[in-house]
């Protein structure tokens, strides 16, 4: 039988009440998550509701555990009197990421606020995707059986970073060219099937990028990029608060940008991609090229004895003024420079975040160096206006995004922009 006129409209105006409702309390979580601890009188005016309707709301989220008392803060102008802060509970929620590469398989979790509760490596000694999808979820069955005894609240779902070309829509990875057998893996629909579990799956440089801009140096900016350098090199990048994916969401590919035709081949196929330059490998192999060439070095030492040259090496034998080791760390700083200046250039992003294992271990003197090239090189208007800074994160940081992408979910922040 129809619902009478009336009685549809009634019905309309409950489901508008609850879709309000329940908006209101996502972005007062969303403001508290971000800003937080905060006053009632602070949420009201942020979230432009009124007195009433914001001190409504935040008690039901208190009920609900989302949001609890914090501190006292005395009010201006009203001798005496204190408000207590409110600030988001992290032990409401937990979610789980994993990271998937060439070098290993880490793991992180964090909780509802963003705060690290785990951090570790999946063994995996066959990087086959059956095989790694098998440890993945015998891992997190492990964790969460063991996270669910501990009462560490409502389970949000998994994130996954892979190092390759994945559409985050679907959870597919397209290609991984460091990763044997990794072509048009269904990932997600995997994971989803053995764990019954939400997973949302998403490329490794732009998981980085979600921590910088959740849980690192990108917190306050609305446009940020993430450029990694390590065992490849990528961007990932954040344009008004949001992941910017491209037409076929796998934007970001920065390692293959032609910096020198002459140079070496790239996994890709072609010549002088920035990649086969300043990869950990590409910073590698030029030092072993000059030391087969007799320039003298502290590191051929290394060399005669059979032991490969390592970045802590170059980085090691630079601070102790050995002139090959400081070239090599000039050299690649142009190179990064060149690449960045186009996408400053391009973007006029203000900020742009350096992290990955070059960058890590050459450190500040590769990062100066980056920096000084795109003054250089690029246009003056923007360039002087363009910070250039390192990471805080170390080596784990996309099974931390990764972990972030459940969480964005639970809040519906957008931010994923994922179709």
């Amino acid at each position: 039988m129809e619902m009478p006129k009336q009685g549809k409209m009634a019905v309309s105006r409950a489901n508008n009440h609850i879709d309000n409702s329940r908006r209101n309390k996502l972005l007062i979580l969303e403001m508290v998550r971000d800003k937080g601890p905060l006053s009632r009188r602070e949420i009201s005016a942020g979230c432009n509701l009124s007195m009433a309707t914001a001190k409504r709301l935040v008690d039901e989220l208190r009920t609900d555990g989302f949001i609890r008392e914090g501190s006292l803060m005395a009010k201006p102008g009203v001798p005496g009197r204190r408000s207590s802060l409110l600030q988001l509970n992290g032990k409401q929620g937990y979610a789980m990421g994993f990271s998937v590469d060439r070098q290993h398989v880490g793991v992180n979790i964090i909780d509802l606020a963003g705060q690290s509760l785990y951090e570790g490596a999946v063994p995996v000694t066959d990087y086959r995707p059956e095989e790694v999808i098998e440890s993945l979820a015998r891992t997190a069955e492990t964790l969460r059986a063991d996270f669910d005894a501990r009462r560490r609240g409502r389970f949000l779902g998994i994130g996954v970073a892979v190092a390759g070309l994945v559409d985050a829509s679907t959870g597919l990875v397209h290609f991984c060219p460091n990763l044997p057998g990794w072509e048009n893996v269904s990932l997600m629909k995997q994971l989803v099937d053995r764990l019954d579990a939400k997973v949302v799956v998403d490329e490794g440089v732009r998981c980085m990028a979600i921590a910088e801009k959740r849980l690192g140096l990108g917190r306050d900016l609305p446009i940020c990029l993430f450029v990694y350098v390590g065992s490849g090199v990528g961007a990932g990048i954040i344009l008004d608060n949001k992941v910017y994916r491209g037409k076929n969401g796998m934007s970001g590919e920065f390692g293959h940008v032609v910096i020198r035709e002459d140079g070496p081949i790239c996994n890709c196929g072609n010549r002088g991609c920035l990649e086969a330059l300043v990869s950990t490998s590409g910073v590698v192999q030029s030092v072993q090229s000059l030391i087969s060439s007799n320039v003298y070095t502290k590191l051929r030492i290394r060399a005669e004895v059979g032991q490969q040259v390592t970045l802590e090496d170059i980085a090691r034998a630079a601070a102790e003024g050995d002139k090959l080791a400081n070239m090599v760390i000039h050299e690649t700083a142009e190179y990064i420079g060149a690449g960045l200046v186009a996408l400053v250039n391009i973007f006029d992003p203000g900020t742009v975040i350096l992290g990955g294992e070059v960058i890590e271990n050459l450190g500040d003197v590769l990062v100066d160096d980056v920096a000084k090239t795109v003054a250089l090189r690029g246009i003056h208007s923007l360039a002087q206006r363009t910070t250039i800074l390192r990471s805080r994160f170390r080596f784990n940081s996309a099974a931390l995004g990764a972990a972030t992408l459940p969480v964005e979910e639970f809040f519906e922040t957008g931010m994923l922009n994922i179709g």
